[in-house]
């Protein structure tokens, strides 16, 4: 019986070594050979538990408080070209919208659009009014002095770069520029894997301190709590 996915034939001894290669970022045709299993077999397992971080990150969003940088991430026309297995092909993707806090830890989510009235609503939704917001200038983000947030202050950045305010040290563009290397380094997402490679990239950026002992252990609570197959309502299919 394995307790953290009940309903797969892979022992628990053997899935535990699978969240400790994953955790080290092994690429599935590795994690396949040493454990001697198919490569469909280790995948569909890989997309699970990807999948379900993801929503359980979505469900256990924290509030940030203090001095908080808010950004997003968009794309002409809503896509990008990533470069896979020699050929390129087109990504539709949604914008993502990143909150990065005095403690360099990033939420992001995902946007339908950059309305205000969109941005304000996910703001509320994760920052604690009172808190000092640091954003660009998008027209998006003028005002919000008026949503609970007087002491906002919008920065001026340069033509297709991320907020990178001097002097706080890592900002969102460092985390959006990490992101792209880690999506590059994959040669690509499929646009219907956006979502948790997305949430993927904030759990290794999280967790980038302690290592991958420190986000195996975070596999194994989250997996503990909620076994693969346990869904709760969630942004992840957005």
């Amino acid at each position: 019986m394995n307790k953290f996915y009940p309903g797969s034939r892979i022992s628990e001894d053997i899935f535990q070594i699978l969240l400790w290669m994953m955790a080290w970022d092994e690429p599935v045709s590795k994690i396949s050979g040493c454990l001697k299993l198919s490569t469909k077999t280790v995948g569909d397992h890989v997309k699970a538990i990807r999948e379900q971080m993801a929503d359980y990150s979505f469900a256990h969003a924290p509030t940030l408080r203090g001095t908080v940088q808010v950004d997003t991430l968009t794309y002409s026309s809503g896509e990008h070209t990533y470069l896979r297995s020699g050929h390129r092909f087109p990504v539709r993707r949604p914008i993502a919208m990143g909150f990065m806090d005095e403690g360099k830890r990033v939420l992001v989510l995902t946007i339908p659009d950059r309305e205000q009235a969109t941005l304000v609503k996910e703001i509320q939704d994760h920052v604690e009014q009172g808190s000092q917001l640091i954003t660009n200038e998008w027209r998006g983000f003028k005002n919000m002095a008026r949503f609970g947030y007087p002491d906002s202050i919008q920065i001026r950045v340069g033509l297709g770069r991320g907020l990178r305010p001097s002097g706080i040290g890592e900002c969102m563009w460092d985390f959006w520029r990490y992101m792209e290397r880690y999506m590059g380094v994959h040669r690509g997402v499929r646009s219907g894997d956006y979502i948790p490679r997305l949430k993927e990239c904030e759990l290794r950026w999280n967790y980038r301190g302690g290592g991958p002992l420190d986000l195996y252990k975070e596999f194994i609570r989250v997996l503990t709590e909620r076994p693969l197959g346990v869904r709760s309502p969630s942004r992840l299919n957005r």
